[in-house]
């Protein structure tokens, strides 16, 4: 009886630090960090089409990264670059999440994205960019003790790091 109570204790123990997954943050995943020669380039510029690839978060298995909240921290972040357009863009840009590579199970998890940028110059229809932008981001158990919120945080970093190599690529492309 005694061994019965232990494992079922132990049962409920894993069942509670586990609890709910949930998916990852528009707040998580956008970058405050701005890029001065990108603002000069490419102030009130660029449009953002509607993301691809995301996944709802099924509570009941592990948090995922969704298309309309991952288009909300691009968004965000190129705000806060002065390089979205309120109208008349010059520039579209096509997000799709092309895949989240997550652990099923660890003390630290690391979640790599990769996210392919396509961006257009909306009069002519010029492509200037298509690249799939690699990123990865570990939450560790001092982020957490909770597995699945390590593992929305590893989510939400590697999606904000992505966003991040990204404005350096806008930075840097050659524009006409």
């Amino acid at each position: 009886m005694k061994k019965l109570l232990t494992i079922v204790g132990f049962v409920i123990s894993v069942l509670y630090l586990q609890g709910c997954a949930s998916g990852a943050t528009v707040a998580g995943m956008t970058s405050t960090k701005t890029i001065d020669s990108l603002k000069v380039r490419m102030a009130d510029s660029i449009t953002v089409a509607p993301a691809a690839g995301g996944k709802a978060t099924n509570p009941l298995w592990t948090s995922q990264v969704g298309s309309k909240d991952f288009e909300s921290a691009l968004k965000d972040t190129l705000a806060n670059n002065s390089v979205l357009a309120a109208s008349n863009a010059k520039y579209v840009l096509y997000p799709s999440l092309v895949r989240l590579n997550q652990p099923l199970f660890g003390l630290d998890l690391m979640v790599r994205a990769d996210v392919n940028y396509v961006l257009k110059n909306r009069a002519s229809g010029q492509e200037l960019m298509n690249q799939v932008i690699t990123s990865s981001h570990t939450a560790t158990a001092s982020d957490s003790m909770v597995a699945v919120k390590r593992l929305r945080l590893a989510n939400e970093g590697a999606i904000r790091k992505n966003i991040e190599l990204l404005l350096h690529r806008l930075a840097e492309l050659p524009l006409n």
